[in-house]
């Protein structure tokens, strides 16, 4: 949803978002994490999307760490199925609502 509804955010702006994807299933563990570490590192943001699985997912705690180690700036936006409030402790004060129009203020502090 959010790839498929860019050109909203992307009409308003001149500045331009990628949204990086890598297909985990197709890959082995060393793999998953070199790939998500350079898209990462060669970030300005990252959004974490947050579900009811993300806090027990190595690879998502992995991600935020990287993250988080390399300074990049990051939030959390909770997709509305974390209904239990399971969210990862590094995201507990990170966290953004879902909408372009809260995307927007972490967007522009970058």
């Amino acid at each position: 949803m959010l790839v498929n509804f860019r050109h909203r955010w992307e009409f308003y702006t001149k500045f331009r978002i990628d949204f990086l994807t890598f297909d985990w299933n197709k890959s082995e563990l060393g793999q998953q994490k070199q790939a998500a570490k350079k898209i990462i590192h060669g970030s300005d943001g990252v959004m974490f999307i947050v579900s009811t699985n993300t806090e027990v997912d190595p690879l998502a705690i992995w991600e935020i760490d990287c993250a988080i180690s390399k300074g990049i700036p990051i939030t959390g936006v909770d997709v509305g199925k974390n209904s239990e409030g399971k969210i990862p402790d590094k995201l507990i004060e990170k966290m953004t609502k879902y909408g372009w129009e809260w995307f927007a203020m972490f967007i522009n502090k970058l």
